[in-house]
């Protein structure tokens, strides 16, 4: 399952390269290719540039770093659109589309845009909803206006005193080489203190472990089971809740049942050892945080038929409901008698093509019948234990007659069809903190 945090994929250099290469190939081109045919459709070109432009806006208010369209070509089209808007500038600098470019503000910023790149991403870092208690609009008032002002003060006394050579002559050859060599480790020690407490999960192995803890007090919440939970704790709105402190533990790539899937008839070749044991990381989570409330999320893998004790195991046959609710009553054991225990049913998974061993996983996680069998054996297990497990169903917001609802109030809530984006995860806990709330 691909998890909350694309990270890897954003920022790696071997996904990224195709703007490298598409800026070097434009160079390349706009050197052989024949000014005055270029020339001879300037207007064309000028209007392709416009319409490009647009499409770029489109990408700045559209999309968000989560959308898998985006890392599916999504940033190969945006590339190819920077691309036309040069092509139209350069062929035509003198019509009214390059003057609207060339205006002094917009100018500005093109040459403070490398240090507000530099800075941008350690201060939006450091600055979070979590640490600050602002709403999102004081915090982007706060974090632009200090990514423009050090791209500002980097520009004037660094950057341009370096390429002018005006820092070599005011400090001499010696302490302008001083200034080289602690360039490279003041710029790492800024990042690495921005970042710290920081846990991305792109690079995480299945079945590795992950623990995070969000948020700080005496009201204690664990949330436990898989990659969805993990997203959900690491993204948990502490701003919004003072006093609410989120310890998530779980294992990524594996859910509540054993992990050995059949997938589409199709048995795959081996289980996922490291996932058989699920409780005992799940039990230290709870005692180490002294959680009074355990969320436990569970469905992404749950939902496929599963080869146990040499056998295949239907997921919506009495045998898999007698197994799954062993695991379940397992789990409950796990954390102690005194927690209360919410359990988030699945809801209308709208996962895209994922495969697996030749094998299309997202075919039957998508399954709205595979959602039901399981819900009715969480709904079965919290009847049974009234007093402390509580069946809670999501899909009341995110789904609208059976079908995932995709957006809600303009913010995508699930970037994959499976996890939360942040704003999701704002809107799922905006939901279910008043159903904790007497229990905490």
């Amino acid at each position: 399952m691909p998890t909350p945090d694309p990270s890897r994929i954003y920022y790696g250099t071997d996904t990224r390269a195709n703007e490298l290469l598409l800026g070097a190939a434009l160079a390349v081109a706009m050197t052989y290719w024949r000014k005055r045919t270029l020339r001879a459709n300037a207007e064309k070109l000028t209007w392709i540039g416009i319409a490009s432009f647009g499409g770029m806006l489109a990408f700045f208010f559209g999309p968000n770093e989560t959308s898998a369209w985006v890392f599916l070509g999504g940033s190969v089209l945006f590339s190819i659109l920077i691309c036309l808007i040069i092509v139209a500038i350069e062929v035509w600098p003198g019509s009214v589309f390059a003057e609207f470019l060339s205006w002094k503000p917009i100018v500005w910023i093109g040459e403070l845009s490398y240090g507000i790149y530099l800075w941008h991403s350690p201060i939006f870092v450091f600055l979070n909803e979590e640490r600050t208690g602002w709403n999102e609009l004081v915090l982007l008032v706060v974090r632009l206006t200090l990514t423009v002002g050090l791209a500002t003060i980097s520009y004037y006394f660094i950057e341009q005193p370096i390429r002018t050579q005006k820092l070599q002559k005011r400090l001499g050859h010696t302490k302008s080489i001083a200034a080289w060599s602690l360039a490279l480790p003041v710029t790492v020690a800024v990042v690495v203190l921005a970042t710290l407490g920081i846990k991305p999960v792109t690079d995480a192995k299945s079945g590795s472990q992950l623990d995070t803890t969000t948020g700080s007090g005496d009201k204690k919440i664990a949330v436990v089971g898989d990659s969805v939970g993990y997203g959900l704790a690491f993204q948990f709105p502490a701003g919004s809740y003072p006093g609410v402190s989120v310890t998530g533990s779980a294992k990524i790539g594996c859910g509540t049942a054993e992990q050995w899937l059949v997938v589409n008839g199709v048995r795959q070749s081996q289980d996922n050892p490291e996932c058989r044991d699920v409780f005992s990381g799940w039990e230290n989570a709870v005692k180490s945080s002294n959680a009074k409330v355990v969320v436990w999320s569970m469905g992404g893998w749950d939902v496929y038929d599963h080869y146990v004790d040499g056998k295949v195991l239907k997921e919506q046959s009495p045998e898999y409901a007698r197994y799954y609710r062993s695991r379940l009553e397992k789990g409950l054991a796990a954390f102690g008698p005194k927690t209360q225990v919410f359990i988030p049913k699945v809801a209308c998974y709208d996962q895209p093509k994922f495969e697996v061993e030749g094998q299309d996983l997202a075919l039957d996680r998508n399954d709205p019948a595979r959602a039901k069998a399981l819900n009715a054996i969480i709904d079965d297990f919290a009847k049974a234990h009234p007093d402390r497990v509580h069946a809670v169903d999501p899909s009341s917001w995110l789904c609208k007659d059976g079908k995932p609802i995709e957006k809600i109030d303009g913010k995508v809530m699930r970037e994959d069809g499976v996890h939360y984006t942040s704003d999701g995860a704002k809107k799922f806990w905006a939901w279910l903190m008043p159903q904790l709330k007497s229990h905490l």
